[in-house]
């Protein structure tokens, strides 16, 4: 299960035909509130962020993410539509692990997710 947290439906609805076609199944997530419900309820494995968030930072998500004794493990992928290296940069300071463009083509996401998911602990 991959969270794709993403205010706008179109964008949500993009990256949920590219994660079908890739075999992930996704839950759709609007606001932190939704994700944090989200989290106590089933740990995913893996998030996408979108980096320009409204409202709460991504980095306040991201911090608490790798701040916490339960959800430090889940792979973190900051999405933009932007090239914006100060804002990806931060983030990897903050614990993401890669960076997608919402511009990327669906081959490279897709395989871009699994190299994540195969590094990631507790998997094989």
């Amino acid at each position: 299960m991959v969270y794709c947290v993403e205010t706008q439906k179109e964008v949500r609805e993009v990256i949920r035909n590219i994660l079908n076609s890739g075999g992930f199944s996704q839950k759709d997530i609007d606001s932190v509130p939704s994700l944090m419900e989200a989290l106590d309820k089933k740990i995913p494995e893996l998030i996408l962020l979108d980096v320009d968030f409204p409202g709460e930072s991504y980095i306040k998500i991201l911090d608490d993410l790798k701040n916490s004794p339960v959800l430090w493990q889940i792979p973190v992928v900051l999405m933009s539509r932007k090239n914006d290296i100060r804002k990806l940069m931060l983030g990897f300071e903050h614990g993401a692990d890669d960076f997608i463009s919402e511009k990327t083509g669906a081959l490279e996401f897709i395989a871009r997710l699994e190299a994540i998911l195969r590094r990631s602990p507790g998997r094989t």
